[in-house]
């Protein structure tokens, strides 16, 4: 067998240049923590491995770590620069750690005008070793907060109004330190003994944080009037892909969270309502028994959708409204000569490919209901989590948006209703973040759905 050139350089390069991919994944590829990397070995390590850095220059002319055409970290540089010191890298990430569990109160301090402190100041530290803390000092004359490393001899440095914090030392720790992470996950810890032992920094404490929920208020709106929480989605045993469902009345406002443009408006939920009707499992069984009913996409509960008449003249005109190959599958599911229940998720995507899924017997057929998606002019920053889009699903169309329409913060899109295939009264709301990625945990959604300052900080 003939090996060409690039190929066998190809496998010296993947074979001889660097260990298993396995240990640098977390940080390679990974686009956060391989940044992170890229940064500290150009910084501490560009003049010890002056070859590695060879030739590679930034913008400035600085030393710098090549990025491959896809953007990607995984590459040839990166796959060196983690051979030679990946695992120095990880030990002073470890010896870095910072326990975000341990805050202790250090109480109230006299001026130090050597350290940027030329006024008296409460201290709390956040982490249990020396040089494994970040220190906050509390002014005690305007309740404005200053933070440095554990141990260091610089000045003290304002986290200013933007919750930003411009203190280079604190991102060798993994946290975001600005004044919402202060307020929400140090302060609260030691709140009873701030209060006592220095009850007019606690006041101003309060009313500098009642000032930064009215900036917050500027920012963004609630975006439903009121709801009972989340049933599917992060957080949830059924995380629904990181979509949530909004438990909701039917005939709940909603809002827009932020001046933005609509991206998307389907009204055709009307139009699905008019092809499907609600029945019970059992129902369905007894006129579409080839339908295999365990698959999760078929039903929810004991309830599920099957076409309002049962004939293959419906199936056709459904068919034309949406896919010819939905009208398809209800004629399969309702004839005799297909087996029982034989008609499962791995039958679909066998017979029904589609985009590395399959089509489904309501596949483009308005099964989501009314659905507006608005794309923000500004992302909201939700406690580090950036929202571009929110999108807005099973509306009742009392309201129509055309595509590329603008509309403002707060202004209702429609009210919560049963279009669309849905068993019961809820709002499907997604969030994507500026790389189109939904989040992972609950709290941006939850953010977003109280509106600003509906998140607790001091209690």
């Amino acid at each position: 067998m003939l090996i060409t050139l690039s190929k066998l350089r190809k496998i010296i390069r993947e074979n001889i240049i660097i260990e298993s991919k396995s240990s640098i994944s977390d940080h390679i590829t990974n686009k956060i923590q391989g940044n992170k990397f890229r940064v500290w070995a150009r910084k501490n390590k560009s003049k010890e491995f002056p070859k590695i850095f060879a030739g590679l220059k930034n913008k400035r002319g600085r030393p710098d770590l090549s990025l491959s055409a896809s953007g990607s970290y995984n590459n040839t540089h990166m796959k060196r620069a983690w051979a030679a010191f990946g695992k120095e890298y990880l030990a002073v990430k470890e010896k870095n750690k910072l326990d975000k569990n341990a805050v202790d109160y250090l109480g109230k301090m006299n001026p130090s005008p050597q350290y940027g402190l030329d006024f008296n100041h409460t201290k709390i530290r956040l982490g249990n070793k020396k040089a494994n803390s970040i220190i906050f000092a509390i002014s005690n004359e305007d309740g404005s907060v200053y933070a440095r490393v554990g141990g260091s001899k610089g000045e003290y440095k304002k986290l200013n109004e933007s919750r930003k914090a411009n203190i280079s030392e604190l991102k060798a720790f993994d946290v975001n330190v600005d004044m919402n992470y202060f307020y929400k996950n140090v302060l609260p810890f030691v709140k009873n003994k701030v209060k006592k032992d220095s009850p007019e920094s606690f006041s101003l404490i309060q009313k500098n944080i009642a000032a930064e929920k009215e900036k917050r208020s500027k920012l963004y709106h609630k975006a439903i009037e009121k709801h009972g929480g989340i049933s599917r989605g992060p957080g949830k045993s059924d995380r629904h892909n990181n979509s949530a469902d909004i438990i909701a009345s039917v005939g709940t406002a909603c809002y827009a969270l932020a001046d933005g443009v609509i991206e998307k408006a389907s009204f055709s939920g009307t139009k699905y309502n008019k092809l499907y009707k609600k029945v019970s499992v059992k129902k369905a069984k007894e006129e579409y028994p080839g339908l295999d009913y365990s698959w999760k996409k078929l039903r929810a509960g004991a309830s599920t959708w099957i076409p309002h008449v049962k004939s293959k003249e419906n199936h056709k005109k459904i068919g034309k409204r949406s896919r010819k190959e939905v009208g398809e599958m209800w004629d399969k599911a309702m004839d005799p000569a297909t087996p029982a229940g034989s008609m499962t998720q791995a039958w679909f995507k066998k017979n029904y490919p589609y985009k590395k899924r399959s089509l489904s017997p309501w596949s483009s057929s308005g099964a989501e209901g009314n659905q507006i998606t608005i794309r923000f002019n500004e992302p909201i920053d939700l406690n580090g989590y950036k929202v571009r889009r929110a999108t807005y699903t099973h509306l009742d169309g009392s309201i129509k948006f055309s595509r590329k329409e603008k509309v403002k913060k707060g202004q209702e899109l429609g009210k919560v209703s049963l279009n669309g295939q849905v068993t019961g009264e809820h709002l499907h709301f997604v969030l994507l973040d500026i790389n189109g990625k939904k989040p992972k945990v609950p709290e941006p959604y939850l953010m977003a759905l109280n509106g600003p300052g509906g998140e607790s900080t001091l209690g």
